[in-house]
C-alpha cells in the first residue's frame, strides 16, 4: 500500500487519535504494519522522531506534537476545500462554450459525453476551427490549443501534452521507400498543414537529436483529419498528433518514422480563456475535469513517451 502525502498526514492524525496503530488501522482498514510504516516514512522524510512506540501505547514527541497541529490544520482545509467544490459543483448550470482544433474536438467526445453525464443541467456548445479567434468577441468560455502560446491576452493553463508523430502508410512507404534520416525527408511527398509555410519543420525541435529538415509537398489542407486520411491512403508521409494517429501505428495502418514516436519532447495541451475574466464554475469544472481525464488516457502519448 502506498500514501500520498495527504494520505500520510491523515494516518498520522488517526493514529494520534486512536492511540495505536492497530486501532488506526481497523478504522481506516488497513493494517498496522502499513500504519507503520507510513508514519516512519514520514519521519524519515522530515528527518524528525514523531512518536516514541511502546508496546502499549503512542506518545508524541514535542516534535510530534508541533507537526499534528500543522497536520490537523491541512487535513481541515482540505476538507472544506472539498465540500466547497462539492457545493460548487453539485449544481452547476449553463451554458459552456467551447473552441478548438477539429481534431481535438472529435478526441474530445467520449470525455463531453461523460462531462455532461455528471453535469447535466450545463448545455455545451462546441466550436471547431483551425483559426486563431478572439475568445471575447466569440463569447468563448474556453479555448483548447496545442504547442507554444503566443496569446498574452489569455490567461492558459496546462491539462496535458501530447506529441506530434510522422508517419507513413506501408503502401507509400514500399513504393517509395523508407526516410532514414530528416534530410531525406526532402525526396519525399510530405502532406503539410496549409495555415504554415512549406519550410516548416517537423516535430524536430531544438532540443531533439534529430537535425531539422524543411518539407513539402503537393496536397496541403487546413485540417488534420483530411491529412490523415491522405495519408492512411498512402499519398504521401505527414505529420500529426498521436491522439490523432495513435490507433493507426497500434494496428499498423500507419509506421512511425524517424522515431518521432519515441522522442522524450512533447506539446503541450493548453486550456485558455481571456484575462479579464474569471472562469465561471462550469468553466473551471470543465478544466479540471479534462485536465484528469488526459491524464489518465492512452491516446494522447506513445507507450514510448510516457
Amino acid at each position: 500500500m502506498s500514501f500520498d502525502r495527504f494520505a500520510e498526514l491523515s494516518v498520522f492524525i488517526r493514529a494520534v487519535e486512536s492511540g495505536s496503530f492497530s486501532a488506526a488501522g481497523r478504522q481506516l482498514e488497513l493494517s498496522a504494519s502499513a500504519i507503520s510504516k507510513a508514519i516512519s516514512r514520514m519521519e524519515e522524510r522530515l528527518g524528525v522522531r514523531l512518536l516514541n512506540r511502546t508496546s502499549r501505547s503512542l506518545q508524541l514527541t514535542y516534535e510530534g506534537e508541533v507537526f499534528l497541529a500543522g497536520a490537523r490544520r491541512v487535513v481541515e482545509a482540505m476538507d472544506d476545500a472539498h465540500r466547497n467544490l462539492a457545493a460548487l459543483t453539485a449544481d452547476l448550470s449553463g451554458r459552456l462554450r467551447i473552441y478548438t482544433l477539429p481534431s481535438f474536438g472529435y478526441t474530445l467526445v467520449p470525455f463531453i459525453a461523460a462531462f455532461v453525464e455528471r453535469f447535466p443541467r450545463v448545455k455545451i456548445d462546441i466550436q471547431l476551427g483551425a483559426e486563431r479567434v478572439d475568445l471575447v468577441e466569440r463569447n468563448i468560455d474556453v479555448a483548447i490549443r496545442l504547442g507554444v502560446l503566443q496569446d498574452s491576452a489569455y490567461f492558459a493553463r496546462r491539462i496535458g501534452s501530447t506529441k506530434h508523430v510522422i508517419c507513413a502508410a506501408p503502401s507509400y512507404l514500399a513504393r517509395r521507400g523508407v526516410p532514414e534520416s530528416p534530410d531525406a525527408l526532402k525526396d519525399h511527398n510530405c502532406l503539410n498543414f496549409s495555415i504554415r509555410t512549406h519550410d516548416y519543420h517537423w516535430g524536430l525541435r531544438a532540443e531533439s537529436p534529430l537535425k531539422p529538415a524543411s518539407v513539402e509537398g503537393d496536397i496541403s489542407c487546413n485540417q488534420a483529419e483530411m491529412l490523415h486520411r491522405l495519408c492512411v491512403a498512402g499519398v504521401g508521409i505527414t505529420e500529426l498528433p498521436y491522439y490523432v494517429v495513435g490507433e493507426d501505428i497500434a494496428s499498423g495502418a500507419l509506421v512511425a518514422l524517424l522515431d518521432s514516436a519515441t522522442k522524450p519532447e512533447s506539446d503541450p495541451i493548453w486550456a485558455i480563456y481571456p484575462h479579464n475574466q474569471n472562469p465561471s464554475p462550469r468553466t473551471a469544472a470543465f478544466i479540471e475535469f479534462l485536465r484528469e481525464r488526459i491524464a489518465s488516457s492512452p491516446a494522447f502519448l506513445p507507450p514510448a513517451a510516457r
